[in-house]
């Protein structure tokens, strides 16, 4: 007779020997103080004030009062009270879904309670309704992505990270059957960014349709913050561009935008859309707020964009590598899990700053690193403070490691 949690235990032990246990750090973040947030040590319980560097709310939005509904609004309630079918689509929820069609320059889009859904319901939907179709996706594509292809039952191959040759010899292989190609157009462990107008010439041309997750640069990236597809040529648009809310948009949910035929199959047979609550009203509105704050957008964009650089500079003097220099994702590699826990919990324990591990499964073993993020609210002299803290540290370890 198989002992359930005896077997349990042992993949749990086994994951904790390599040093893949995640340590869930309780944070606490005020409007007021950010990037400044205190951290509870789940050891004694202990509060620590910490200046965070790990952060996905690239442009600070999550944490500024910029456009925040007011709570005493009658239409705002807290909570949808139902999936969008059964009286959850609010006027805000349809509303905000034609801001991010028009911020997309695509006909119709579609929310979701999550990024993750977004990808997963989308990518898993076009599977089950075309016949025979193949999934050609880029091998450091998000998990989400992966788990609702692999959830259609249909056949996948993946090709190699930005990589043409492997494509279109993935595309050569598979060109009898109708195939949706799948890529990220920045890349949120490497800072990668994807050769888009190629990957999108090349699938068009084997009658190929495309899908293009813009989680990390919308907002951000492009023009007017409207992500890397908006700048390529109309013909080579994809038919389908995912992203989260979550992130640089500092709400919360996610968002698939395209054709009205190809965002009507997905509303009408999508069961991560159908089959889950709306989002709450609430944080719908400050999102339609927040993207009609262009100046401020604007002007956090510029912030950023400085910021990047001081921290990139600074960096670069002190002999630190990172892996891409094309964004506003700063990746530091170390290899192994215990040095990469080991930098994180000596810098918030002896230097009062936060950082996160990032190691398997979110990224190959061997490819562990450490994901440094800056926000318009960091300062130029604490940028600096932190990379020469930031770097010594990185620098000594790897030399007592090598």
């Amino acid at each position: 007779m198989m002992d359930y949690k005896d077997m349990l235990s042992n993949i749990i032990n086994r994951n904790k020997l390599h040093g893949n246990e995640r340590l869930f750090l309780e944070v606490d973040v005020q409007s007021d103080k950010f990037p400044l947030v205190s951290v509870k040590n789940p050891s004694d319980q202990s509060i620590k004030y910490a200046y965070t560097y790990s952060h996905i709310d690239y442009l600070g939005l999550a944490t500024s009062p910029i456009s925040v509904p007011s709570s005493k609004d009658p239409h705002l309630a807290i909570g949808s009270s139902g999936s969008r079918y059964i009286g959850g689509t609010r006027p805000v929820h349809t509303q905000l879904e034609r801001k991010l069609a028009n911020l997309t320059a695509k006909e119709s889009a579609l929310l979701f309670p999550s990024g993750f859904q977004a990808n997963y319901t989308t990518a898993c939907v076009f599977g089950r309704k075309i016949p025979n179709l193949v999934y050609l996706i880029d091998s450091d594509c998000h998990s989400s992505i992966k788990e609702g292809v692999i959830a259609s039952g249909k056949r996948h191959t993946f090709f190699e990270h930005n990589d043409l040759c492997s494509l279109k010899n993935k595309l050569v292989e598979n060109r009898v059957n109708p195939i949706l190609v799948i890529a990220e157009s920045l890349y949120s462990m490497d800072g990668t960014i994807a050769p888009l107008e190629e990957i999108i010439r090349l699938s068009k041309s084997f009658n190929a349709l495309s899908m293009v997750d813009e989680s990390h640069s919308i907002a951000v990236m492009g023009q007017q913050g409207r992500g890397l597809c908006q700048s390529l040529p109309k013909d080579l648009k994809p038919d389908l561009i995912t992203f989260s809310l979550s992130k640089s948009l500092g709400c919360q949910g996610g968002a698939l935008a395209g054709d009205k035929l190809f965002v009507d199959l997905v509303r009408t047979f999508g069961s991560g859309f159908i089959f889950t609550s709306a989002l709450d009203p609430q944080i719908v509105s400050r999102c339609s707020q927040a993207l009609s704050d262009t100046n401020c957008l604007d002007q956090r964009r510029a912030e950023l964009a400085g910021n990047v650089n001081t921290l990139r500079h600074h960096l670069k003097r002190n002999k630190v590598q990172t892996l891409s220099q094309d964004s506003h994702i700063i990746s530091v590699p170390v290899s192994g899990a215990n040095q990469c826990k080991e930098i994180c919990a000596t810098m918030l324990e002896k230097h009062d700053y936060l950082l996160i591990p990032i190691i398997y499964p979110s990224v190959k073993l061997g490819k562990e690193l450490i994901r440094l993020t800056v926000t318009p609210l960091h300062s130029e002299k604490e940028i600096i403070k932190f990379s020469n803290v930031f770097s010594k540290l990185v620098l000594r370890i790897k030399n007592e490691t090598n």
